[in-house]
């Protein structure tokens, strides 16, 4: 029974960045500051305990509240004593889990297996870029390069925007005056059908 509640009791890193709507880096920053180290289980997940856990649920409240991290003061206190014990159980149980053995006796004879190690799918506080950790680095980065190179096209167009005729250029406001006259010509079709007959008479008379 204490082996289930103390699984229960068990939060990983994953769970804990969801519930708190955080990030991987602040997560790490609160261990830091908390002077968290955080426990591997068996199968080697890194994980918190309740006690852990409940120092990150008090701090996010307070930071919440005030908006940072100093000042904080975690309100229950554990013997240390206790604590000392129970960190040095588990060093001793992470221990022997790495070296890969585990032992049973029947009485009569002893088993050794081999635990095969498995890969650590969570990121160690000491290896904060792994795994995806990398392809959201080299997002961001891409990201950050997409906004420089838009940046001058973006302020171009606000300073067209913010523009008038009147602060063109001379060689520019005449483009913009041929324009307007090749969409608003000045003659007629009638005039300039006119024009031509009477330049094709003159010249068949005179012919």
């Amino acid at each position: 029974m204490s082996d289930q509640n103390e699984q229960t009791n068990r939060t990983h890193p994953q769970e804990v960045m969801a519930r708190f709507g955080i990030k991987k880096a602040t997560y790490y920053d609160r261990l830091k500051f908390l002077q968290i180290t955080a426990h591997k289980d068996a199968a080697g997940r890194v994980y918190l305990d309740q006690y852990q856990f409940d120092m990150m649920k008090e701090l996010n409240e307070y930071i919440s509240i005030n908006g940072k991290m100093a000042g904080f003061s975690y309100s229950k206190q554990e013997d240390k004593s206790e604590l000392q014990e129970e960190i040095q159980e588990e060093v001793s149980l992470i221990t022997t889990e790495e070296n890969g053995l585990t032992s049973s006796t029947n009485g009569f004879s002893t088993v050794t297996t081999t635990r095969t190690n498995e890969p650590d799918i969570y990121v160690e506080p000491q290896q904060p870029v792994e795994n995806s950790e990398v392809a959201v680095l080299i997002r961001e980065a891409e990201e950050l390069k997409a906004r420089e190179l838009a940046m001058r096209d973006l302020i171009k167009r606000k300073l067209a925007d913010e523009m008038n005729e009147e602060d063109l250029s001379p060689d520019l406001q005449e483009k913009v005056n041929l324009a307007r006259e090749a969409a608003n010509p000045k003659f007629t079709p009638q005039e300039v059908a006119g024009t031509l007959l009477t330049q094709w008479r003159k010249n068949r008379l005179a012919s």
